[in-house]
């Protein structure tokens, strides 16, 4: 994570806590909690900040880039292919065109359709979809991954079953630092950045925030940390906050920097003209 984005992160806390968020972990210690605050009011906590991102997703965006096309004379037919983000990708590409050849031999146009081993072999390989594309054969086009979905007839379980598949795994050390913290405090944040490689259904809820927002499920968070934000890299997207006192809340647009501080429509009093 960039230190522009702990930087955005702090500066949505100020606003919305109306408190001084400062960062704390110099890296000068283990386990320091990124930020700490103080609230007019009296009110102390601690944040930890957090990316969802896939490691090494701007170097697989920019091997994309420069590779929209890869010749593949063995094959005859062109294909589309969708390939995970991964390390060594451009090692991948004799792979993938021997893992389509096998595929054209099935007689099959997709990889929907093909059987269970040649599916697994091109899973195996980093190929996440394929199939047959009108143009000149010969080729592979390739395209980024398809970010999952976790569509729902039960919308409102949705950003519970995301947070439990984070709080789980890659985001249990950050909540593992904020229980840690040993100097006492009122509260205890866990702040999510929503990015380009998150599940697409997230990401479409931030943009489109449900006006039943305060009936989706309270998320399973670990017993001492007491508010959870949610906010997308992308300016279009919502910043939403669970706390224990009033569940989900929707802050809108709050602001990420100086500039937009100063435009703020309703700046909280206490920071002055």
């Amino acid at each position: 994570m960039s230190e522009r984005d702990e930087l955005e992160a702090r500066t949505i806390l100020t606003f919305a806590l109306h408190a001084f968020v400062l960062k704390n972990d110099d890296n000068s210690q283990d386990r320091m909690v990124d930020a700490r605050f103080h609230g007019p009011d009296g009110t102390s906590g601690v944040i930890e900040i957090f990316a969802d991102h896939v490691e090494g997703w701007a170097e697989y965006i920019a091997f994309l880039a420069n590779n929209r096309t890869v010749p593949a004379p063995e094959l005859q037919r062109r294909w589309r292919i969708g390939v995970f983000a991964q390390s060594k990708l451009q090692s991948r590409k004799k792979q993938w065109i021997t893992g389509i050849r096998e595929l054209e031999h099935t007689g099959h146009t997709n990889m929907v359709e093909a059987p269970d081993v040649i599916r697994e072999m091109l899973f195996q390989i980093g190929i996440q979809h394929a199939n047959v594309r009108l143009g000149e054969p010969g080729a592979l086009e390739l395209q980024r991954q398809i970010t999952g979905s976790l569509a729902d007839p039960e919308l409102a379980s949705l950003l519970s079953r995301y947070l439990d598949h984070l709080l789980d795994g890659i985001a249990r050390r950050k909540t593992s630092k904020l229980l840690a913290h040993r100097d006492p405090v009122d509260e205890r944040h866990l702040f999510i950045w929503i990015t380009e490689s998150s599940p697409m259904d997230i990401a479409a809820m931030l943009r489109d925030v449900p006006e039943d927002l305060q009936s989706h499920v309270a998320p399973n968070l670990p017993e001492g940390i007491t508010n959870l934000w949610i906010a997308g890299q992308d300016l279009q997207m919502h910043t939403l906050e669970w706390s224990q006192d009033r569940g989900w809340f929707d802050w809108g647009w709050p602001p990420r920097n100086e500039k937009e501080a100063v435009e703020w429509a309703n700046p909280p009093t206490w920071l002055g003209p």
